[in-house]
């Protein structure tokens, strides 16, 4: 796709029982796909923009009292937010 990416991965340790790991393989695959697919540009768009031609995904997770907090984040594109 013309795009070089980078994961970045905080809160590994967070635990998770197998069943959340499970039910969360699914969603957490979409979400970098359309990061990769819409958020981060191409190597030349990265350029043209003075951005490193290596793009960052951040995958964050967790804990929150009973839950767990897992955020998706990437350093491409500005979309407006509604």
């Amino acid at each position: 796709m013309g795009k070089d990416v980078e994961f970045s991965i905080i809160g590994e340790s967070t635990e998770l029982d197998k069943t959340m790991i499970e039910d969360l393989n699914a969603p957490l695959v979409h979400l970098v796909r359309n990061a990769i697919d819409h958020g981060v540009e191409t190597i030349e768009e990265r350029r043209v923009s003075d951005k490193q031609e290596k793009s960052i995904i951040q995958i964050e997770a967790h804990q929150e009292g009973d839950h767990i907090v897992i955020s998706v984040s990437d350093d491409g594109r500005v979309c407006a937010r509604i």
